[in-house]
């Protein structure tokens, strides 16, 4: 257990909401109540919520993200003592032992596998975001639940005078006023207080123990209480209307179209059950059945409250982590409440009847291990890396509003905004402000809205036109209304950046992990949009090589404090190659593919995108030339054959059928000699190939191939070593096959290719040329 907390511990600082609760913490230590809607260009309504961001921004800006990894390591520290710490309450001691006196003892196997199970389902949420503090509120609600619980016992009829008497005392008032607390801290902070609603309403209270005359005070009790929370859920700057706002954020079907939901955060959990955190919500779910039913007499007293954490969790996967803290600690306090928390005398007797739980958790704790240690590290992960974001815009001057396609995206350009916050004329204003964030367009019924307009930016809908249920389409006249000029893209959506490629907008930077995009002809971006054109120059046809990153002492480097000389993270690398792929630079995305085969060798998805590369290079070669090249084919598909990819390529069957018909009919045009000829051909092209996806570009490139006469070398042989010396970065040598294909190469289709292939290296000597007289 203390290895799985360590690894637990030290994983980086995730979600897709750090940026933006960093602005909006900035914002109200800048003295505003609304830092949504002043973060906002159309939000237009308070939220309850107004200090979810406060306590990471307080961290942040203590330490930086060190602060923010020193709290998640504290926090379990904390976790751990209360664990196995000294018990000093009289529930769960020995009989006879003085329950002031503090003793270490062993807790039970149940509990081990219960926090081993809690810990991978939270393992992405210990930090100081509004989603670990629901956790947090959940897990007081459970304890209120049985402290409630313990207080409607004790009018059973076994019960004390005393205690009768005390149950509408001062131990009520206090529950009540604890609750009342509990919830005006948690509308405040978070927007998950109609779950802890309907947990109060729909918990049972073992009422069948309670006898009937004081059964009246009972409920009495129950609805003040109630109707304490309501009250406490309105003291914010929302008021009642908080309680709407926080149905919509964990049911947000209810405001929003089911459809569009899908592929969100906010999908059912049908939808992503295989996810760490999903499987170990399911566990728990089993824990809890088999523990609160092992007294098959009747049903749990909470069964209610079960239900509804099961509809929040399988009705959107955003609630996961929120049901799972609250089955966790249902279990655990239950166990330390009925004396079950620790092996007592008896139990270490009948050891051989808890060693069947060892199993379990050794299983459970090895799986988590494993998959977590490749991703250990002190720092922030690499995907809210804003350095290269805060590079793209710092020559510019930004300006207007600006779109973007997720919470992570525009959590960072929100941040980034702050820098260009106008303090000269009375008033505060943003010279660039956010549009719309997805985690509040959900809430407030507008995330239809947006995604219609980034549906419209991915098909290239520029014009309008009227849909199917008579709204009106088309990106230009919405983003022309709110004065956009600039779009943040998440790196990982390669389909808008695809789309995006032939429109007006152009790109700000090559490697941030959220790409700014621009109007082409503006004049704040303009000089940043020719430095970029001269990027992809040089990255795509230049001597460019990709390189892992040296660690720089950043917070994002996760680098083990300076410890690791080079990091080596295969995501990042995999997601710079798909951005590569969706720009059009093939060339670069399959140098930095290589790269990453070489240090991962096997990893399937690195070369699942090798094989995209060569097949979307193979469709452009029969665009320029008709024919694909017989290099290109092979290399398609012994990485096709290899069944790398869990999805087959789009066109994969009929850019295979369509090259396999034109290479016969190559063969059967030149008769018996050229079909010996081009067999030949072929097994030395598949020996090359083979060595060129296991070892990269250099194995086409064969020097010995220019000591032979021209007429005695196929021209697909000097085709490939060409493609080889453009991959490996190597001009010179490019330069040298293009010479020779060019005098030597008889095949019309390779002819054409050359003729394209010098236009893209050297693209000012074929202007001259063809402007000469």
């Amino acid at each position: 257990m203390l290895v799985l907390l360590a690894v637990v511990g030290f994983q980086p600082i995730r979600g897709a909401d750090f940026w933006w609760q960093l602005s909006r913490g900035s914002v109200v230590v800048g003295g505003a109540f609304d830092p949504s809607r002043t973060l906002l260009a159309m939000e237009d309504q308070a939220e309850a919520d107004w200090l979810g961001g406060l306590p990471l921004y307080l961290f942040y800006q203590t330490m930086g993200g060190h602060a923010v990894m020193a709290a998640r390591i504290l926090l379990l520290c904390c976790f751990l003592n209360w664990l196995v710490g000294p018990c000093r309450q009289k529930f769960g001691r020995e009989d006879g032992e003085d329950f002031n006196t503090p003793s270490w003892r062993l807790s039970r196997p149940l509990i081990w596998l219960v926090v081993t199970v809690l810990l991978i389902g939270l393992v992405d949420d210990i930090n100081m975001m509004p989603r670990m503090l629901d956790c947090i509120f959940i897990a007081c609600l459970a304890w209120l639940q049985f402290r409630f619980n313990r207080q409607s016992n004790s009018l059973s009829p076994g019960a004390t005078t005393v205690d009768r008497g005390t149950v509408l005392g001062w131990k009520s008032g206090r529950t009540a006023m604890t609750a009342f607390a509990l919830f005006v801290l948690w509308s405040n902070t978070t927007s998950g207080i109609f779950a802890g609603l309907i947990g109060w309403f729909t918990f049972g209270a073992n009422s069948d123990q309670i006898v009937a005359s004081s059964r009246w005070k009972h409920f009495r009790d129950q609805w003040t209480v109630a109707g304490l929370i309501l009250v406490g859920g309105m003291i914010n700057p929302r008021g009642a209307s908080a309680w709407l706002d926080s149905l919509s954020a964990i049911v947000p079907s209810w405001r929003n179209s089911a459809f569009r939901l899908l592929d969100t955060p906010w999908q059912p959990l049908r939808l992503c059950w295989t996810e760490p955190s999903s499987l170990a919500f399911i566990g728990l779910t089993v824990i809890w059945c088999v523990h609160r039913t092992q007294n098959f007499r009747r049903l749990p007293s909470n069964i209610g409250c079960f239900a509804w954490f099961q509809f929040l969790a399988w009705s959107c996967f955003q609630n996961v982590s929120l049901a799972s803290a609250w089955l966790a600690a249902d279990v655990l306090i239950a166990c330390h409440l009925n004396g079950e928390w620790f092996v007592d005398k008896q139990l270490k007797s009948r050891s051989h009847r808890l060693s069947v739980l060892a199993g379990p958790i050794c299983a459970v704790a090895a799986l988590s291990i494993g998959s977590l240690k490749s991703t250990m590290g002190w720092g922030i992960d690499a995907s809210l890396d804003n350095r290269l974001l805060h590079l793209a815009l710092d020559p510019c001057r930004p300006y207007g509003t600006a779109l973007s396609d997720t919470t992570r995206s525009g959590g960072m350009l929100a941040w980034e905004s702050l820098r260009y916050l106008d303090r000269s004329s009375s008033g505060n204003f943003f010279k660039l402000q956010l549009q719309d964030l997805p985690i509040r367009s959900v809430v407030a019924g507008r995330f239809e809205e947006n995604q219609r307009v980034l549906d419209d930016l991915r098909q290239q809908r520029l014009m309008s036109y009227h849909r199917t249920d008579g709204s009106s389409g088309g990106y230009w006249v919405p983003l022309a209304g709110r004065e956009t000029t600039l779009l943040a893209i998440s790196q990982c959506d390669t389909e808008m950046i695809r789309a995006l490629e032939p429109s007006i907008w152009k790109p700000l930077s090559l490697d941030s992990p959220v790409i700014p995009y621009a109007s082409a002809g503006d004049a704040a971006y303009a000089k940043r949009m020719i430095e970029i054109l001269s990027d992809r120059e040089i990255v795509e046809f230049q001597s460019w090589q990709y390189e892992f990153p040296i660690p720089t002492g950043s917070i994002f480097d996760r680098d083990w404090l300076g410890t690791r000389s080079v990091i080596k993270n295969d995501e990042q690398l995999g997601r710079q190659a798909s951005v590569f792929r969706a720009m059009g630079l093939h060339y670069a995305a399959l140098r930095v593919l290589f790269v990453g085969v070489q240090e991962f060798p096997n990893h399937a998805s690195l070369h699942c995108e090798i094989g995209q590369c060569q097949t979307e290079l193979a469709n452009e070669e029969m665009i320029d030339a008709g024919q694909a090249s017989l290099f290109r084919r092979l290399a398609s598909d012994r990485v096709q054959a290899a069944d790398l990819c869990g999805d087959p390529f789009v066109d994969n069957a009929a850019l295979k059928n369509t090259m396999s018909i034109q290479w016969d009919r190559s063969q059967n045009r030149h008769g018996d000699v050229q079909r010996s000829k081009n067999s030949n051909v072929e097994r030395e092209l598949s020996l090359r190939v083979k060595k060129y996806l296991l070892h990269g570009p250099t194995e086409l490139i064969a020097k010995g191939d220019f000591e032979i006469d021209g007429e005695s070398i196929d021209s697909q042989l000097m085709y490939a070593g060409l493609c080889g010396a453009i991959e490996a970065g190597r001009p010179q040598d490019a330069n040298r096959y293009l010479d020779w294909l060019e005098n030597y190469a008889t095949d019309s289709a390779i002819q054409k290719l050359t003729q394209v292939r010098r236009s893209e290296i050297n693209p000012t000597s074929v202007k001259d040329q063809s402007s000469g007289p």
